[in-house]
């Protein structure tokens, strides 16, 4: 009885692991549209060694991701950083997302 049980729990854990994925990408599909990153975010190889920055800045958007998952908000950056504003964070997001999005799975 218990190995029935087993593949049963798989498929549940596989079942929500896929409707959470569904949901992610249709956040970051609403993210994409509303906010084209392209407009905030420049690769220049001059600054930060090509590394993507926000556009008329040496802020990477490395910098920007690192401050929101240390805990910054959105404001607080903004606070510290007045040349940022919420569509320039919000491009950042967007960014990694789109990037995230196209990263192939290897194996």
């Amino acid at each position: 009885m218990l190995s029935s049980v087993l593949p049963m729990n798989r498929f549940i854990l596989k079942l929500t692991f896929l409707q959470l994925l569904v949901k992610k990408l249709k956040l970051v599909s609403n993210l994409l549209t509303v906010v084209d990153f392209r407009k905030y975010i420049s690769v220049e190889p001059e600054k930060r060694f090509g590394k993507p920055v926000l556009t008329g800045t040496r802020i990477s958007v490395y910098d920007v991701l690192n401050w929101l998952a240390n805990g910054m908000t959105e404001q607080e950056i903004i606070s510290d950083f007045p040349e940022l504003n919420s569509e320039m964070i919000k491009a950042c997001l967007a960014y990694a997302a789109n990037r995230e999005n196209r990263l192939k799975l290897i194996g």
